[in-house]
């Protein structure tokens, strides 16, 4: 269910900055530091579940207006990195 005034709204793959590619004063990298860079298109539905989160949640930075407890946040933060380093054998298997 959505709640109302999400402070990111839109995902960072489909803001402008991305799509147009117009970064570092208009030199844009990273893409304009690979030959392929320019080939690369963000597009709806490339990142569903950044997609879903921007669009039903209110999602906040960090280190913005925070008005609300933070609290269920940071407790799936710090799951996620128990997750991840208590299978640090698993996460070396799929980088090789």
């Amino acid at each position: 269910m959505p709640i109302g005034g999400s402070y990111v709204g839109t995902p960072i793959h489909l803001r402008p900055t991305f799509q147009q590619k117009k970064t570092h004063f208009g030199r844009g990298y990273p893409w304009a530091a690979h030959p392929e860079g320019g080939k690369i298109v963000y597009r709806a539905g490339d990142c569903p579940v950044a997609e879903k989160r921007c669009a039903e949640q209110d999602l906040i930075m960090l280190g913005g207006f925070c008005w609300k407890d933070l609290t269920p946040l940071l407790d799936e933060i710090a799951a996620a990195f128990r997750k991840v380093t208590s299978n640090l054998d698993k996460v070396k298997e799929l980088k090789a």
